[in-house]
């Protein structure tokens, strides 16, 4: 039983003080738009990542895929999809 604490203890403080040396950084603030939600991280490649936004109310269904540089966390392209207003068309999560 002492042999499981004393593991459980070195390996918090192992795990504590790995993580300490971790930079954050931050990157500028965002101007959310209230009509669109975070959908998803579509992926990424070596210099940018990719987010796809939703709206589902309002002026219709869209869907908003931004590109985001990953040094300055700054947004490089936005392009707004239009979904047609019908009974077939599925998003899924």
């Amino acid at each position: 039983m002492y042999n499981k604490l004393f593991f459980s203890i070195i390996s918090f403080i192992l795990i504590a003080t790995i993580s300490i040396g971790q930079p954050i950084k931050k990157g500028p603030e965002l101007d959310n738009d209230d009509a669109y939600v975070l959908n998803r991280i579509l992926g990424d490649d070596e210099n940018n990542f990719y987010t796809a936004k939703l709206r589902t109310y309002g002026l219709g269904t869209s869907i908003l895929i931004e590109k985001y540089n990953k040094s300055s966390l700054n947004i490089e392209f936005t392009k707004e999809i239009e979904l047609e207003n019908d009974k077939k068309t599925r998003l899924l999560n």
